[in-house]
């Protein structure tokens, strides 16, 4: 195998050059051959019929001298025939088949002659041919195959420049129609490999070789075409990336300053709140003397009516104070609860005399519906009033006079479900989601449109939310509205007291 790796050459143009010559010198031995044969068969052809003439021209000559059986003239013929360069063997016979004369004399034939003629001797008498010997002519093959050698290596050496001519036009032929077109063609290929642009080739000719050079034409034209497509589109790519990642940290500087602002922000209001409770607290203790007239009369009664004004302004002020303090104290993250077993029997009868008398100020119905054994929740006590004060109060506050406020609590699929529900004049669907966001006012929405801080609700959300539950809300317009509050189930069926302090 590797002698014929090493025999093969590799290049295609020397491969196709190597069977196109050995094609065209088996067709030209062959065809040497086949002529050579004919001439050879034309040779022997001539020579057998000169001897055949040769021998009968001799027996004409033989046979006067036979029949006068005269020796010496026979024997000057035979040495007449000797002289000829192509005669071999001579030999005469007389009608008995004795010898008379032969050429060589004495000879002896090893081996029958190729070429032989033997044709009988006639002697015509009175109109009658008469058998009276025979002579016996054999040429030899000696001048016959000089001719042919001599001829032989005049066609050996037509043969080779046939073939030599036939190489030279079959190697240019290569070239020009398979080599140069293979050669362009792996030259634009490995400019490709070398990230060398390739220019199309140009090789126009209507072959199968013109059909490969348009088809790789076509095939750079296509490449180039998507790789300028795929420029375009790296490089939007690039610019929707690089846009992307400017925009992310726009957004991400954006939340954290965000974040540090909203801080800032409860922070400085649980700092002012405390600042301002102190001064608040003294004004409606003083208005609440000035109003009671522990100290003797006031004088007018529009004293005592400013009183009662500045008692309800700072009361109202410090409650919203004091709002805005619980929302930002839950949202630094520093609210603080006790979880435990509350009996809501308990929560329901603090929270009880505050809304009954909010309630009968507006001859409003109050209604608390809970089962006598429903299980004890586990919440902060003040967190849990807080949420029922704050949920209750809404209620009351924006129900209309002899209305209905009713508090429900119920133990569904392992949550306290507690609603208040209420016949006031209700909420547009749209308007529901906007009712927990905090110092939201929103124009013609009854339920942020009375005094307040509108921060209850939001309050109480961020309440549930430490609890890990939910708050929900539904209502239409003019049918009122409810309140859900789904709080997880914890403890035991008797309240035996589990204390478990968390901080938001």
């Amino acid at each position: 195998m590797r002698v014929m790796s090493k025999i093969i050459p590799r290049s295609l143009g020397a491969k196709l050059l190597s069977v196109y010559l050995s094609g065209v010198a088996l067709v030209i031995l062959l065809t040497f051959i086949v002529l050579e044969y004919q001439n050879y068969r034309v040779k022997v052809l001539e020579l057998i019929d000169r001897l055949n003439d040769y021998t009968l021209h001799q027996s004409s000559i033989l046979s006067f001298p036979l029949w006068s059986f005269s020796l010496p003239s026979i024997n000057a013929i035979i040495d007449t025939i000797s002289e000829d360069q192509d005669v071999l063997f001579v030999e005469v016979r007389d009608d008995r088949n004795d010898i008379l004369a032969q050429f060589p004399k004495d000879h002896v034939l090893v081996a029958e002659p190729k070429f032989v003629k033997e044709i009988p001797i006639m002697h015509v008498s009175f109109g009658e041919a008469t058998q009276i010997g025979s002579v016996l002519i054999a040429f030899h093959e000696k001048e016959l195959l000089n001719t042919i050698k001599s001829r032989l290596w005049t066609d050996v050496l037509i043969m080779v420049i046939c073939l030599a001519a036939v190489a030279f036009f079959t190697t240019v032929m290569t070239r020009l129609i398979i080599v140069k077109p293979l050669k362009i063609l792996l030259a634009s290929m490995h400019s490709a490999k070398l990230n060398i642009r390739p220019e199309p080739i140009k090789w126009n000719t209507n072959d199968e070789f013109g059909e490969v050079v348009h088809s790789y034409n076509m095939l750079l034209t296509s490449q180039e075409e998507t790789k300028i497509a795929l420029e375009a589109v790296n490089a939007t790519l690039h610019d929707e990336v690089s846009e992307r990642k400017r925009m992310g940290e726009d957004l991400r500087r954006a939340l954290i300053d965000a974040e540090h602002a909203n801080r800032a922000k409860s922070e400085f209001l649980a700092t002012m709140s405390h600042e301002l409770r102190t001064p608040l607290n003294a004004i409606s203790g003083f208005s609440e003397m000035m109003l009671g007239q522990y100290f003797g009369s006031l004088g007018s009664e529009k004293y005592s009516e400013y009183a009662g004004d500045i008692r309800n302004s700072s009361q109202h002020l410090l409650q919203l104070v004091n709002d805005i303090l619980d929302l930002s104290t839950i949202e630094a993250g520093k609210q603080k609860i006790d979880l435990e077993n509350i009996l809501i029997a308990d929560v329901i009868a603090d929270c009880a005399p505050i809304i009954s008398g909010m309630a009968n100020t507006k001859a409003i119905h109050f209604d608390v519906l809970y089962d006598s054994d429903v299980r004890p929740i586990f919440a902060d006590r003040r967190a849990l009033k807080q949420i029922l004060l704050n949920l209750l109060s809404n209620a009351v506050k924006y129900t209309p006079e002899e209305g209905t406020v009713a508090l429900s609590i119920k133990v569904i699929d392992d949550n306290h479900r507690i609603r208040v529900s209420d016949t006031g004049i209700g909420v547009p669907l749209d308007k529901i989601d906007s009712l927990t966001e905090p110092f939201t006012q929103i124009k013609g929405n009854a339920y942020l449109a009375k005094d307040g801080s509108g921060l209850g609700l939001s309050i109480v959300k961020s309440l549930v939310e430490l609890h890990h539950g939910t708050l929900s809300i539904s209502s239409e317009a003019g049918n009122g509205l409810a309140v859900d509050v789904l709080l997880p189930v914890r403890g035991s069926a008797h309240c035996h007291p589990e204390r478990i302090s968390l901080t938001s």
